[in-house]
């Protein structure tokens, strides 16, 4: 087993009984050595567990707001801990033994930008819907299409003149041969695997192969679009520490204000300045 292979693919998910409510046991938050008051700086999330669960995949996943070629079109998702997968119950045994033969050939992964962010549409969706995920595995593992499917080659047009700013949710056509019946990874994500054209196989010829030489090179990669920002836990922890200081400051605005006794010099200040 590869050590890339053990970095992505965890144990199984602990799932405690089998009705229809998600029941998944999350891992304990990493400290990183946090204090007790840093600790406090991390913010409460409502108890819902799919609102616990998209916090988790938050932590685990890197997402890098680049420059280059893909600048202001995609952001690029990266899997950091090996808890992803397992956090989005997309672990069995055939999933891993494929991932084990693939390990060697992870993509890099680019995500529309209006729906690629830390907590936009498609990390939610992800979160609440494991078929979702394997649109996000195929990406990762697949190999290029020899041309677009149709969805994906519609969104990119429609991309022209609608709201999203490149083939969404993810660039790029791909397929794993032989797995997910030749469905794209874009079409798996929008849970219209079904429908995407590589299942038909009048159309073998043009999909995605490991045995092609040259391979197919994706027009994006992290060489023509380094990161620029990168949003991950620590972020998260920076950003929400900045609005506690200001909400304090607020707070205490806000009580100078009530001792003025209707002052007109407390108020408008705080945690606009």
């Amino acid at each position: 087993m590869s050590g890339r292979q053990q970095l992505l693919l965890p144990p199984p998910p602990v799932v405690t009984d089998t009705n229809e409510e998600d029941t998944t046991v999350l891992p304990d938050l990493p400290s990183d050595g946090l204090t007790n008051e840093r600790r406090s700086q991390i913010p409460v999330f409502p108890s819902s567990l799919k609102d616990v669960k998209r916090l988790w995949v938050l932590t685990l996943l890197t997402i890098h707001i680049v420059t280059g070629a893909a600048k202001d079109c995609y952001v690029r998702w990266e899997i950091t801990d090996q808890k992803f997968w397992s956090v989005l119950q997309l672990q069995d045994p055939a999933t891993s033994a494929l991932a084990s033969a693939l390990a060697k050939r992870i993509k890099d992964v680019f995500v529309e930008i209006t729906c690629g962010g830390p907590f936009d549409t498609f990390l939610v969706r992800l979160s609440n819907d494991r078929r979702r995920a394997t649109g996000l595995f195929v990406q990762l593992y697949g190999d290029e299409n020899e041309v677009p499917c149709r969805s994906c080659s519609k969104r990119l047009i429609s991309s022209e003149t609608g709201d999203h700013r490149g083939m969404w949710p993810m660039f790029g056509c791909r397929s794993i041969p032989g797995a997910f019946g030749h469905a794209c990874g874009n079409c798996l994500a929008m849970v219209e695997g079904e429908k995407c054209t590589f299942r038909d196989d009048k159309y073998d010829h043009l999909r995605a192969s490991s045995k092609r030489d040259p391979p197919l090179v994706s027009d994006l990669s992290s060489s023509n679009s380094p990161a620029a920002i990168s949003f991950g836990l620590n972020a998260l922890r920076r950003l929400y520490a900045q609005y506690k200081e200001h909400s304090s400051q607020a707070v205490r605005s806000n009580e100078g204000a009530q001792g003025a006794k209707g002052s007109p010099s407390g108020q408008g200040k705080g945690f606009w300045g």
